[in-house]
């Protein structure tokens, strides 16, 4: 008994380490090799002056409709159909500046994104250094 339970410990974290290594690629600070860029709040403000950039924020609807970058739209990174979404609606001639809450779940969407030929921009602080910038937020009813 105490050996099944030992082997299922072993086989369940052995699992748990090669999926946090291969979710390790997406997870890269934006630069060199990432295939993104992560921009400061100043940074990003600016890039998505550019009426051509396309925001997205890659949180969940109910986190996006408590406050959000104006003109953002949300396709949660969480779920499956995620890179679906993204081509459904995103164009790859147009520069895609992605943020979450706290800049991780951006990272990850800017890796998969990058991955599939879009150019892209990630906020590094996300929507928490937006808001603590004093930056503008929208509020959905």
């Amino acid at each position: 008994m105490r050996m099944n339970a030992l082997l299922t410990a072993v086989i369940v974290l052995g699992a748990a380490l090669v999926v946090a290594a291969c979710a390790g690629r997406y997870k890269a600070k934006g630069g060199q090799g990432a295939g993104f860029v992560s921009l400061s709040v100043d940074e990003f403000e600016k890039a998505i002056s550019d009426k051509e950039v396309i925001r997205v924020d890659v949180r969940s609807q109910e986190e996006w409709e408590e406050g959000h970058i104006p003109g953002s739209i949300v396709i949660d990174v969480q779920k499956d159909d995620f890179l679906e979404k993204a081509r459904a609606l995103l164009p790859k001639d147009k520069t895609i500046a992605v943020n979450c809450r706290t800049g991780r779940r951006s990272k990850t969407a800017a890796g998969i994104l990058a991955e599939d030929g879009y150019k892209v921009i990630d906020l590094d602080t996300g929507f928490v250094g937006w808001q603590e910038a004093g930056k503008p937020c929208e509020i959905t009813d």
